[in-house]
Parts: structure tokens; sequence; C-alpha cells
């Protein structure tokens, strides 16, 4: 990942800021991407993908890029909530355990948005974030 590329003397969190991709090889097949995989969106339909090892059994997906040091990004969601994961490569795929959910190990953490609050979730211990209004 380019660390900022052109943000890089922007001052704050932007500075880090990277363009995320996600990764059709990963995705659960009922997951959607568009706008240049770079949006998801959960469906009943399966999706076409081919067979792959890396694809994961539960509704989770992976981007292409993988992150080192200091990242950020911005998500938008609508519906209900939406979960915001980083994950080791190396999770699991196959199979709906622990081992494979992400923010339910010691590969990966979560955060849990909803129209009423946020949650951070590791290894299977999940903490509620205190925040103002969410909008």
């Amino acid at each position: 990942v380019d660390h900022g590329g052109e943000f890089r003397i922007t001052s704050g969190l932007h500075k880090y800021a990277c363009d995320l991709t996600l990764d059709t090889n990963t995705a659960n097949k009922q997951l959607k991407m568009s706008d240049e995989n770079r949006k998801v969106t959960s469906v009943n339909e399966r999706q076409s993908y081919p067979d792959h090892p890396d694809r994961f059994d539960v509704f989770q997906v992976l981007s292409v890029e993988s992150l080192t040091g200091r990242c950020y990004w911005e998500t938008e969601w609508s519906g209900h909530d939406v979960e915001i994961s980083v994950s080791y490569k190396e999770i699991k795929r196959k199979g709906g355990s622990e081992d494979c959910v992400f923010g339910y190990n010691v590969n990966s953490w979560s955060l849990i948005c909803s129209d009423h609050r946020f949650t951070a979730r590791h290894n299977n211990k999940s903490t509620v974030i205190s925040a103002g209004s969410v909008s």
C-alpha cells in the first residue's frame, strides 16, 4: 500500500490514506462487488465467482492490498449495520468456526457499526465504544 501518495504532506490522519480494492477471490459468493470492487453488498443470490481456495465460506471479503504501518480509510454504509475488519491473511477461510470469523480470533479485529452504537471485537472479546450520536 502506498501510504498516502499525494496526501503524504497532509497533516493529520489523511497522510496515511490508502485506497482499498476488494478481492473477489476471497469474497463469499453472497457478496456482490461493484464500483470497481470498492463497494460490497450482501445479496441473496449467489454470485458466479469461480471456485478459489482463498474464498470465505462466511459473509466476508479481504482487500487486494496488504496493510502495513499506519493506514487510514473511510467507509460509508447503509442498511442495518456493517463490520469493518482487519485481518492477517492467514485467517482460515473454510467452515463457520470462530477461527474463520473476523473479530472472533487472534488473527483479526472488527469494528461493528450500527445506527445505535459501535463495538470493537478481537479474540471473541467485545467492547462497546462510547460515542456521541451516530450519523
